[in-house]
């Protein structure tokens, strides 16, 4: 059944994303999760690149779907008509891989709690523990032990802890009809899967993109593909996405790239040549061995995660990745150096700014108080000449009535209006 995500808080936690709402591992440590909680999104560089090879309508397989991040993206680009094929190992990851799909409405995905092998049978497989920190997306079946028939799986013996048996399957086994498309992250066993996958490939032609996370496995990989008469590169690409889905700007990863097998039947191969390239990635023919070797340095995270752990250099071999790690030091010391001046001249830029709009509203305020002062006295001198110019007509006035009582005539008429003023009186 689904996981209910509401019912421990501290097994489960849910996030908006670019395809729908997901429900993730609370103590998973993994790229994936990080990536989901902080961009609403994973791998979305990787996922754009591979839907150019699929069709409305069409068919994918996806090994190892983990919660569904890419299953869901599928979902949608082949439509209510089209199909995707989940399949996932581990009980817990697959539980949640179905609510995800359950909770999105995505009925044209078909999931399998399964392996994806080179023959059918059982796996005892190792089993994650959601109740502890760790990273569940890179739980490897390389420890699993095979029953029935002999797989071409490394039978180590399984580390202490839990275990389950699971099915093993081959992608034959579904005889699908078409297929457009095979994606595989099985860390480290993507031979394993494409080996059960022979007649589908030959049949369907379909795409293959594979997870590759050292040339060890890669070289496994590729000698299958080619056995199968495809073209092979190497998609590297970055995996911060600046157009993610929460707009966060914020780049978690660093200089971090995934790297990727892409696989094109000879019928299919000219496909490399109309895809056109985004700033984040490139796409690197793989022809040798030393082709692989120089592709793979080109994701920052080889070094650490593969080279330094290997055999050579824990005998004395890792000089050249003591020099790499040195540089890289000092590399980041620079760029930090330089972010931080860079910090310095922005922060003086906007002193500037502030400053020079400080001086412009100073001026602007000086200049407003000059218009009001000129104003003042303008309207002071224009109060000043009416208040003459009223003056001086008084002033003629008064001068014409004196005129007035002083004449011949006034004194003339004084009778006369006296009686006037009698006969007013009496009124």
């Amino acid at each position: 059944m689904p996981v209910d995500p509401t019912l421990d808080a501290s097994v489960f936690r849910t996030v908006e994303a670019r395809y729908g709402r997901m429900t993730v591992f609370a103590n998973d440590i993994g790229a994936a999760t990080l990536s989901l909680m902080t961009y609403g999104e994973w791998a979305e560089n990787e996922i754009s690149f591979v839907r150019t090879f699929i069709p409305l309508d069409g068919t994918v397989v996806d090994v190892g779907a983990y919660i569904g991040t890419h299953a869901l993206a599928f979902s949608r680009f082949v439509g209510p008509k089209g199909a995707v094929i989940a399949l996932e190992a581990q009980p817990d990851t697959f539980a949640v891989l179905r609510q995800n799909l359950a909770v999105n409405g995505s009925l044209n995905v078909h999931a399998e709690n399964c392996a994806a092998c080179d023959r059918s049978g059982t796996l005892t497989i190792p089993l994650i523990d959601i109740s502890h920190r760790d990273s569940f997306g890179s739980a490897s079946l390389r420890t699993s032990v095979f029953h029935e028939s002999a797989c071409s799986m490394e039978a180590i013996p399984p580390t202490v802890g839990r275990t389950a048996q699971v099915r093993a399957i081959t992608i034959d086994e579904f005889e699908l009809p078409k297929c457009s498309l095979i994606k595989v992250d099985a860390e480290g066993l993507e031979d394993v899967v494409f080996r059960g996958a022979a007649e589908t490939i030959r049949r369907t032609s379909p795409a293959v993109y594979a997870e590759c996370n050292s040339v060890a496995d890669g070289l496994r990989c590729i000698d299958v593909l080619k056995n199968y008469g495809y073209q092979v590169r190497l998609h590297i690409v970055n995996a911060f996405n600046s157009d993610n889905f929460l707009g966060v700007s914020n780049n978690i990863f660093g200089r971090g790239s995934e790297a990727a097998l892409v696989g094109l039947s000879v019928e299919g191969a000219h496909h490399f040549n109309s895809i056109v390239l985004r700033p984040c990635e490139s796409l690197l023919r793989i022809d040798t061995a030393d082709d692989l070797v120089l592709g793979m340095l080109n994701k920052p995270q080889y070094i650490d995660e593969v080279l330094q752990q290997s055999s050579a250099a824990q005998s004395g071999g890792d000089s050249w990745l003591k020099e790499i790690r040195s540089l890289h030091i000092e590399m980041q010391r620079v760029l930090n150096e330089v972010s931080r001046i860079q910090d310095a001249l922005d922060a003086a830029n906007e002193q500037v700014r502030k400053s020079s709009v400080e001086a412009e509203e100073a001026k602007a305020l000086a200049d407003a108080s000059m218009l009001q002062a000129r104003l003042a006295r303008e309207f002071s001198d224009r109060a000043g000449a009416e208040a003459l110019e009223a003056r001086r007509r008084e002033a003629e006035a008064e001068e014409t009535l004196r005129k007035i009582h002083t004449s011949r005539s006034w004194r003339w008429t004084a009778p006369l209006r006296a009686v006037i003023q009698i006969i007013r009186g009496g009124r």
